[in-house]
């Protein structure tokens, strides 16, 4: 595709010295797109790179020099992951970037700390940093808004959605007592800018050790942090969330919880109403609840008949612990899902995203692919992003990760919130909103 109003290009490096590889993976990106990067993301491998704080520190540095040789305005960020995602390929033990630049894209960046104790607090003072970073062109998008308000049907203009918000968080931490606070940073972030603004995003990874991740934010590294990008745009953009799974015709009704934590399903001790609704032998859930994730989830509905995917994704006491939060006599149904469908769901994420952008024109793409996915797809796991490259074209830049959690909204409308077991993409499109069709 002929690229007019958005330039991208996406870099990959596998280098055991994090500094090289952080900077030729970014130096690469900046090739790639043709043009300096007025925005990017860096996403990179937990376990090798995130391993302490001296060696992700070494990583950010150099892809934050090779930005600033650039662009010494250039917004981006980044965290570490549970598996890297490029339109080179499924990666592990690597370090993956994207730049991309606009004029009609405008990007502002914000982080805060302290998500385990004070997460809806973090939620604003991120949101509120990146709004304050973020810097319109008020000319040239009032008179595209003008343009597109003359031009386009009522029906047109009621599907055009000019902002969004990018979130990266903090990941649920088995080792040390964390249970993740995503759905309550969200809370804090749709208090300030209203809950009509989508956000998607992921959770960092530590490719499945759950002990320590990472958030940067130009050439700065956090912990127990959140990080925004608000995004201000003049151009088709789009978002789905998809997993595959289908609701079956049994259901529980969650009659005792706390958090995360469910003790009781249809009034009975939640591990063995589960099993025995199932059928899963409970020695052997007990074991390892998540090996039985490509079997069944559960589904929350999300407003539109259709249901959003969680998991139950260990054993604390006696209690089963989910992917977010739930509320006393909130309903849950099981949910299962065939091979095909669990493969397919990263394709019909982007499609559904295309569609939403209402342009087949995709200048690139930003994927948040649940982890579990992975594991449970095995060795086919490459096959999906070979799948979203021929929805999108082949030279099409794909960056993403495999993350704890996925955050974002299905394509028939459901509002945004946490999940599990999903992916949630990004489009971004090369068409201006007074672009007709196409």
């Amino acid at each position: 595709m002929e690229k007019k109003n958005v330039y991208a290009g996406t870099g990959i490096s596998r280098d055991d010295d994090p500094y090289k590889a952080g900077k030729e993976a970014v130096e690469m990106a900046i090739e790639k797109a043709g043009k300096a990067p007025d925005f990017g993301f860096v996403f990179c491998s937990g376990g090798k790179y995130g391993n302490n704080d001296k060696r992700i520190k070494k990583l950010v540095d150099g892809a934050h020099e090779a930005f600033m040789a650039a662009n010494k305005k250039c917004k981006w960020m980044g965290c570490t992951t549970a598996g890297e995602i490029s339109n080179y390929g499924f990666s592990q033990g690597s370090c993956v970037a994207m730049c991309l630049s606009s004029n009609y894209i405008h990007i502002g960046v914000g982080i805060s700390d302290n998500v385990e104790k004070k997460p809806e607090d973090a939620g604003k003072n991120a949101i509120k940093e990146a709004l304050k970073d973020l810097k319109t062109d008020k000319q040239v998008d009032s008179y595209i808004s003008y343009l597109a308000a003359k031009k386009k049907s009522v029906e047109e203009l009621m599907k055009i959605k000019p902002y969004y918000v990018i979130m990266l968080s903090q990941a649920l931490l088995v080792k040390k007592g964390m249970l993740g606070q995503e759905e309550n940073i969200m809370k804090g972030i749709s208090s300030v800018i209203g809950k009509y603004i989508p956000i998607l995003g992921g959770t960092a990874g530590d490719d499945l050790k759950l002990d320590t991740t990472y958030l940067f934010k130009e050439g700065k590294v956090y912990e127990n942090a959140v990080a925004t990008m608000v995004v201000a745009s003049d151009m088709h953009l789009g978002i789905s969330l998809e997993h595959g799974y289908k609701p079956t015709t049994k259901s529980f009704i969650v009659t005792k919880v706390k958090g995360r934590l469910i003790y009781e399903l249809n009034g009975k001790p939640a591990i063995k109403e589960y099993c025995r609704v199932t059928g899963i032998n409970e020695a052997e859930f007990r074991k390892q609840p998540l090996a039985f994730s490509d079997k069944y989830v559960f589904g929350i509905p999300d407003g539109t008949g259709n249901f959003f995917s969680i998991v139950p994704g260990d054993i604390v006491g006696s209690a089963i612990q989910t992917g977010r939060s739930l509320e006393k006599n909130s309903m849950l149904a099981l949910m299962s899902a065939k091979p095909q469908d669990l493969l397919e769901a990263a394709r019909d994420s982007v499609k559904y995203a295309m569609q939403d952008s209402s342009s087949k024109k995709v200048a690139a793409v930003l994927m948040f692919d649940c982890c579990i996915r992975w594991v449970n797809l095995g060795e086919k796991v490459s096959k999906e992003i070979e799948m979203v490259k021929k929805e999108v074209g082949k030279d099409t830049p794909i960056i993403g990760f495999y993350t704890y959690g996925e955050q974002g909204s299905r394509h028939f409308g459901g509002t945004c919130s946490q999940f599990n077991a999903s992916t949630s993409s990004m489009v971004f499109t090369d068409k201006l909103f007074i672009e007709k069709n196409g």
